[in-house]
């Protein structure tokens, strides 16, 4: 989220800077927080969510499925071409109360695609993705609710 605000703040600033008769008055974008160079998350472009999982249907009813998405993008928000090996997992698969498949699974330009399906797990799962490219580990996070 930190990178959104990066981002918005830094064409906050373009724009301001274009319309103010003073540069003085332009205003820059946050420093990095870190080094990274990659990240996973929802979305693309500006719409990039850092750390969540793309879900599509938060809410699925019990034995039911859902898709899981996730996009490893570069500093400038671009998808990482590179086929990278993201694994999914919950403490619901790990209890062998749902199923993810296929994980592992490679990303194809920059999207790592797979289906969670409920078998016995009750109300709320958190499912991790997790995804190492050029030595930096990336982590995303979301939870599925199950309806009885």
């Amino acid at each position: 989220m930190r990178r959104l605000f990066g981002v918005v703040t830094l064409f906050s600033a373009v724009f301001l800077g274009a319309c103010e008769a003073d540069p003085a008055f332009v205003i820059l974008p946050e420093p990095p927080v870190d080094d990274s160079t990659f990240f996973m998350g929802s979305g693309s472009g500006l719409t990039f969510v850092d750390g969540d999982i793309d879900i599509t249907d938060l809410d699925i009813p019990s034995m039911g499925s859902t898709d899981l998405k996730v996009t490893i993008v570069d500093i400038n928000f671009a998808p990482y071409v590179t086929p990278v090996t993201v694994s999914f997992t919950s403490d619901c698969t790990a209890a062998g109360s749902a199923m993810i498949d296929p994980t592992p699974t490679n990303t194809v330009d920059g999207i790592a695609s797979t289906t969670y399906t409920d078998v016995a797990c009750v109300d709320e799962d958190t499912v991790t993705a997790t995804a190492t490219v050029d030595g930096q580990v990336l982590v995303a996070t979301g939870v599925v609710t199950i309806i009885p």
